[in-house]
């Protein structure tokens, strides 16, 4: 049956009004202070934001940053970036950018004194550069960087402290205490920041944070102009046929043996097409072998990590998304802003972005069976999707595009400045 709901349709809702709109219904109700803004630092430079992330690999939270720091008001923010572990090929980008990029190398190996080692002498660094570089914000993604920096922040006096899980529980590691490292660390966060209403859900009750300390601003991505199919192929897709494409790094989780099992049921039905995992991950062997065991060679394309995702996408019939969790997928809304028909699980976030029988097929997860069936039923009757792919294209144009999280961040940020008396600079014409 469609969905006749919307993002929070089935779910608990924090918020009044549209289920489309973060937690907060302003920035002054999301952080109990004052929306309006009047100063920059003194002497008028932009206030500074620091972002924390393990690396600049390629990934969803890694981009999302990317497009962040390179639509921030510059009059206003001045971004930067630390990276915790190792650079990526992202690091240059942001670079390019103009954007201040530090990494700190905090090596993770084997050897527990070692570890210890780099993770103080790292922090030593990190709270030193907050002070030095007089810090306003610091924006922490990810668990393991954010256990890190937001005790770093508090202890450099970070006026605001900002900690982004970015997806669900049963994604964290399997440390021991985990747990109560979180709940220790929320008592320093001025606000946890959930890029989808099932994360934020995860938190309240994972980790016994009430809703109040908690905002919502979901994932935007940019909507392209071209129309869908436009131009000539990429490099190492097929050169006629139909494509399904899937967008995801090869690692557990991301439900790459469900998918391969439906396709094994679903190809030899349509001789005219492929199956593209774009992605890389330490499963590649065992999928290559899996689809040597399916008799899927040259049916089947690992096309690794690539740098031209949205020519993929652009050039795809179905988009299929297999997770078994999700915090809310960029490359399941990147696909549909190109219009692109999706099957995916009903998963995280995911629900939030896609109605069922109305801007996409949603199945249970873990479940080969209703993955081949709704990949037949799109496959059967390419109309249908169509339709499908613009109504998905439509709900993404309206719901989450990259001006509004850039403008829903702006907006918490200077409320949150205001909030602990540090007066955020005026909003400036773009």
């Amino acid at each position: 049956m469609p969905n006749s709901g919307g993002p929070c349709h089935g779910r608990r809702r924090f918020e009044a009004g549209s289920p489309h709109r973060p937690f907060f219904h302003s920035a002054a109700e999301a952080t109990g202070g004052p929306g309006g803004a009047c100063l920059n630092e003194p002497g008028g430079a932009p206030i500074r934001v620091l972002y924390v992330i393990g690396s600049l690999n390629v990934g969803g939270s890694e981009r999302h940053i990317l497009h962040l720091v390179s639509r921030l008001d510059r009059g206003r923010f001045a971004p930067m970036v630390c990276c915790l572990y190792e650079t990526g090929p992202l690091y240059p980008l942001a670079q390019a950018q103009g954007v201040p990029c530090l990494c700190l190398r905090m090596r993770r190996t084997g050897k527990t004194l070692v570890t210890l080692w780099c993770v103080v002498r790292g922090a030593a660094q990190l709270i030193r550069f907050m002070r030095r570089e007089r810090v306003a914000i610091v924006d922490a993604y990810l668990f393991l960087a954010y256990t890190i920096a937001i005790p770093c922040a508090w202890l450099a006096g970070v006026p605001v402290r900002i900690a982004q899980p970015r997806n669900l529980r049963t994604v964290k590691p399997p440390l021991p205490g985990r747990r109560l490292l979180e709940r220790a660390v929320n008592r320093l966060v001025t606000l946890v920041v959930a890029n989808s209403q099932a994360v934020a859900e995860d938190v309240m009750d994972d980790e016994g944070l009430p809703a109040h300390r908690i905002a919502v601003i979901r994932n935007g991505v940019e909507i392209p102009e071209e129309r869908l199919g436009e131009g000539g192929r990429p490099p190492g897709l097929p050169a006629g046929g139909r494509i399904m494409v899937c967008v995801a790094n090869l690692r557990q989780g991301k439900g790459h043996p469900d998918l391969l099992v439906a396709a094994a049921e679903v190809l030899p039905r349509f001789p005219d097409v492929s199956l593209v995992l774009v992605g890389e991950g330490h499963l590649r062997p065992a999928i290559e072998e899996a689809v040597a065991r399916y008799g899927l060679v040259g049916r089947v394309l690992l096309l690794g990590r690539r740098n031209d995702v949205p020519a993929l996408l652009a050039a795809a019939d179905l988009f299929v998304l297999p997770s078994h969790e999700e915090g809310l997928p960029n490359a399941l809304l990147e696909a549909m802003a190109y219009g692109v028909p999706v099957v995916a699980t009903a998963v995280g976030g995911t629900p939030e972005a896609v109605e069922d029988g109305v801007s996409g097929l949603l199945v249970p997860p873990r479940d080969p069976g209703a993955l081949a069936k709704a990949m037949t039923v799109l496959l059967s009757d390419p109309p249908a999707a169509r339709r499908l792919g613009q109504m998905g294209r439509a709900r993404v144009a309206k719901f989450f595009t990259l001006d509004r999280m850039v403008e829903e961040t702006e907006a918490l940020y200077g409320a949150l400045l205001n909030r602990v008396g540090r007066r955020a600079p005026p909003v400036t014409g773009r």
